[in-house]
């Protein structure tokens, strides 16, 4: 099984499961140490794998892959129910070149959508910088600002994008041969550069958020994309055209952006719709409960 190894009171998480799937055999959660017919939530295998409980109050659980035939535990996992984010330290260089590729390692990994990134110090706590998604990785690998400057490593809680630990970082200006290389040779050279035709390709768009959120609940999105004039973070019913949303912010508002979500339950999507062309440029599945 795959569980979270921590999760809040009443949050609905996955468990993934590997196991017999016979008829009736079901994923539960449990107190530690209780008896297999003793549960505080479940659901059979058969309704999908992976499984989805919803966590009781704060304390100790167990979450058990139960076999319906014997009524005996095939499998378990420890579940931690807690208030608040978890605790975690980063570690990372504290001194780096301008475009270096730096690894970072975490105590704690959080959830699998959990991130890091690099942001300017001091920036507000809903910045968002060059990232990468953590996926249940005590270490990986961060690009570093091209330009120096103080800047501080976050890693962020993708449900809620809450700031779980942060280091600083000096970003160090490149040794002046290399920078001369990455120098425009003319003055006539950059405005060319500058006035070069928009490419043909879309740009690109990411977006960070909460899996579910209850109706009517204000929530935030963390996001990257072109950030131009007219483009905008939008709420959508699922499949729906931007023509169709529900609630939206304009990107020139910054991330991360604030959006209710609506008062009936079902599918939903989040997307970054760019100004000029009305394009879809990222899409994320949202559901409201």
């Amino acid at each position: 099984m795959t569980v979270p190894p921590r999760t809040a009171p009443n949050k609905e998480f996955e468990v993934g499961w590997i196991g017999p799937d016979a008829t009736g055999d079901f994923i539960a959660i449990a107190g530690q140490g209780a008896p297999a017919t003793s549960f505080l939530d479940y659901a059979r295998t058969g309704a999908g794998n992976p499984a989805r409980l919803t966590a009781p109050d704060v304390g100790d659980y167990e979450v058990r892959y139960i076999s319906a035939t014997t009524l005996s535990v095939l499998a378990r996992l420890p579940l931690s129910v807690m208030i608040g984010p978890a605790q975690s330290a980063i570690t990372a260089p504290p001194e780096v070149e301008a475009g270096a590729d730096v690894m970072v390692s975490v105590t704690d990994a959080g959830e699998p959508a959990d991130y890091l990134t690099i942001v300017a110090a001091g920036a507000p706590d809903g910045a968002l910088g060059a990232y990468v998604r953590l996926r249940g990785a005590l270490e990986v690998s961060l690009t570093a600002p091209g330009i120096a400057g103080n800047y501080e490593i976050r890693q962020i809680r993708a449900s809620g994008q809450t700031v779980l630990a942060r280091v600083s970082m000096t970003v160090l200006p490149l040794p002046e041969a290399a920078a001369k290389e990455t120098q425009p040779q003319t003055a006539a050279g950059a405005a060319s550069a500058a006035t070069r035709p928009r490419p043909a390709a879309l740009p690109h768009a990411d977006l960070m958020a909460l899996l579910a959120v209850d109706r009517g609940r204000s929530f935030r999105i963390a996001w990257t994309g072109p950030q131009a004039a007219g483009d905008r973070i939008a709420l959508l019913p699922r499949g729906g055209s931007p023509a169709t949303a529900l609630d939206s912010q304009p990107a020139e508002a910054g991330s991360p952006a604030s959006l209710t979500a609506p008062g009936a339950p079902g599918d939903y999507e989040i997307v970054y719709v760019d100004g000029v062309s009305g394009d879809v440029l990222a899409r994320r599945r949202l559901e409201v409960r």
